[in-house]
């Protein structure tokens, strides 16, 4: 989890009866990166813990830059906020699934649905040629996974790339 601020606005990003201008939007997911990054990622890495986040800068970038379709200069003003931030990640998994096998998996899961999962399928197709541009951009970085295979097989491709990254073996 998030610290306690950063949950605070995520939990305003993610509640679909709260409509926000993209701009609110844009700033909202960098104000809550920011107070997490101080508050929880920083210090455990100084501590010498291994961090995973489930999202980060790209996919600010992915949602708010290619999903909404943003101007270039809305482009650029995530690519700025994102290169001020204090980390950056070392590994970055972009899970590619097919639009069928993610709604499956969200009608499988139950539950409410935020923001972003209530958004359109042109919507959804524009953050996933995000992530995948991204990926094409970051080859280094970021590592594609096949996430329209079973969860198992995905699971084990992320921690065969974790073991062959960190040399540490899985057992």
């Amino acid at each position: 989890g998030g610290s306690p601020a950063a949950e605070a606005m995520r939990a305003v990003l993610l509640d679909p009866d709260l409509p926000l201008a993209p701009e609110a939007e844009l700033l909202l997911v960098f104000a809550a990166r920011a107070d997490h990054l101080a508050a929880t990622v920083l210090p455990a890495l100084d501590r010498g813990v291994i961090v995973l986040c489930d999202r980060f800068a790209d996919s600010t970038l992915a949602y708010q830059g290619f999903g909404v379709q943003a101007d270039a200069r809305t482009r650029t003003l995530i690519d700025e906020l994102t290169a001020r931030l204090p980390r950056q990640p070392d590994l970055t998994f972009v899970l590619n699934v097919s639009p069928g096998t993610a709604a499956e998996r969200l009608r499988h899961r139950g539950g409410t649905t935020d923001r972003y999962e209530t958004r359109d399928a042109a919507f959804h197709a524009r953050v996933r040629a995000g992530f995948l541009a991204i990926a094409a951009a970051h080859p280094a970085r970021c590592v594609r996974i096949d996430a329209d295979a079973p969860a198992e097989a995905v699971h084990d491709a992320i921690l065969s790339v974790v073991s062959t990254r960190t040399g540490h073996k899985r057992g």
